[in-house]
């Protein structure tokens, strides 16, 4: 393991430098089907057909067999019966895997433990489990489209604190609608979880893309967002660790990005990562609408669609701030490691971060504007 980490430094670190030869980090939908009616979310609407079967996901990750991070997400995960053998593959195959990462809604508790005891514990492997929490009890409710949804998800929660060797989270999607109930989501959790700290809880900002298939609502909770990304960013003050500095520069960013509409760094999609649909359709990002390939049609072979001309040149795109504009955790991450030392470089790479100037491309009729 500390050859994985050593790999995944000198990775990071060339991202800053140039594209890199294949990505460090995958999120992989395994599915939309959802059991919620998330009022910011309509995955659910999508058709569940073509979902890659287990046997093809094996084959993926054993002809990919080089990331560090991989993060499973739907829809909602847990509604396949094959989620045990999807993680164990994940993390068997995967022999530079140091972080592994799904997201649930918590209804289906029992199948979600179950899951998480499949997966063969690595020496220095972070297995990371986010619990969706938008907000207190009555609110969480009505905003996931589920009556029980809150007490369900705070259950599966406490179940999870007591696996060795995961970490669980609840997380907190900011919308217009939930975006004063901070404190008041803390105060709840903290009368069923004995133990609970605020920092349990993550922050990330609602988006409009195609992945969510929201393109004709609103959920982004605009500039009121910004005193609390503040209180946020504050609350992290100088606390040590790769965490803490991830959590705080997304959360400095972010004001940046309500602020401005754009990415507020060059991003890493289809340098440092890449998305892939249930379906084996790989994309840049969750956000930008541009299929490059398909895994079915090349043998579930990436390395046969991440070198194609069009990849690279759309690739230059993105990072020169040409495309729909983002900042979700699953791609604002990597892109703040991107940027450690990229604006400090000599040559091209130093050059076009200096004068990062974005404008924003909608994927369906190519429009730019600044």
């Amino acid at each position: 393991m500390p050859n994985a980490y050593l790999q995944t430094s000198l990775a990071v670190l060339r991202s800053n430098l140039r594209r890199l030869a294949r990505p460090y980090k995958v999120t992989l939908a395994l599915t939309y089907r959802c059991n919620f009616r998330c009022r910011s979310c309509l995955t659910w609407r999508r058709p569940p057909a073509g979902e890659m079967t287990l046997e093809e996901i094996e084959t993926f990750f054993r002809r990919q067999n080089y990331f560090s991070w991989v993060d499973l997400t739907g829809g909602e995960i847990a509604l396949r019966e094959d989620l045990p053998e999807v993680l164990a593959a994940a993390a068997g195959y995967s022999r530079r895997l140091i972080l592994l990462h799904f997201p649930t809604n918590g209804w289906l508790t029992e199948e979600i433990i179950r899951a998480v005891r499949a997966v063969r514990r690595k020496a220095g492997l972070r297995f990371v489990v986010t619990v969706s929490l938008d907000g207190p009890p009555e609110l969480h409710d009505r905003l996931k489209g589920m009556k029980g949804s809150w007490e369900r998800a705070v259950e599966t929660y406490s179940a999870l604190r007591a696996e060795r060797g995961v970490e669980v989270f609840l997380g907190m999607t900011l919308t217009r609608e939930n975006l004063h109930s901070r404190d008041e989501t803390i105060s709840a959790v903290r009368r069923r979880v004995a133990g609970f700290s605020p920092a349990d809880l993550h922050f990330n900002l609602a988006h409009r893309s195609f992945f969510y298939d929201n393109l004709t609502l609103d959920p982004d909770p605009g500039a009121d967002a910004l005193p609390l990304l503040g209180r946020l960013a504050a609350a992290y003050g100088i606390l040590p660790g790769p965490r803490s500095f991830l959590e705080k520069t997304y959360l400095r960013k972010a004001r940046k990005y309500i602020r401005t509409g754009f990415c507020p760094l060059p991003c890493q999609a289809l340098s440092a990562s890449c998305f892939i649909e249930p379906d084996g359709k790989v994309y840049p990002c969750t956000a930008y609408d541009r299929v490059l390939g398909d895994l079915r049609g090349v043998g579930f072979d990436l390395g046969r669609i991440w070198p194609a001309t069009a990849a690279a040149a759309l690739q230059g795109e993105i990072v020169n701030g040409i495309c729909p504009h983002c900042w979700t955790p699953c791609e604002a991450y990597q892109t703040i490691l991107g940027n450690l030392f990229r604006r400090f470089l000599p040559g091209a790479a130093g050059r076009a971060a200096r004068r990062y100037q974005p404008k924003k491309i909608d994927s369906k009729t190519g429009w730019k504007t600044k």
